[in-house]
């Protein structure tokens, strides 16, 4: 993993948990924090900056940090396919996809 990347994600999961205990509507702040959690991994991903396995693993940081439960990996059902989650937490959806890696092939 990008050496920046972690410091920066490192420090993102920090922040949220420290915020939490303040803000007035703490599932407002966890539904706002994880969404933008959520870009900021698709974006460093899009850069290469981390695999998909390291935005999964940094996903459950967050969550785990917002005081929810992590998430069950998702099956692997080959190369070229794309796996999606969608979740729904007090009518926000925030869905998370998986994307086939420039290096798998089609068989």
């Amino acid at each position: 993993m990008n050496e920046d990347a972690q410091r920066y994600l490192a420090g993102q999961v920090a922040m949220a948990r420290a915020q939490l205990a303040r803000p007035a509507d703490a599932e407002e702040h966890k539904r706002a924090t994880l969404q933008s959690f959520s870009a900021g991994l698709r974006a460093l991903q899009a850069t290469n900056a981390i695999t998909t396995e390291e935005q999964d693993d940094w996903t459950n940081r967050m969550l785990v940090a917002l005081g929810e439960e992590p998430m069950e990996p998702l099956p692997d059902v080959g190369p070229n396919v794309t796996v999606m989650r969608a979740v729904e937490r007090h009518g926000t959806d925030d869905t998370s996809a998986r994307r086939p890696r420039s290096h798998d092939s089609c068989e």
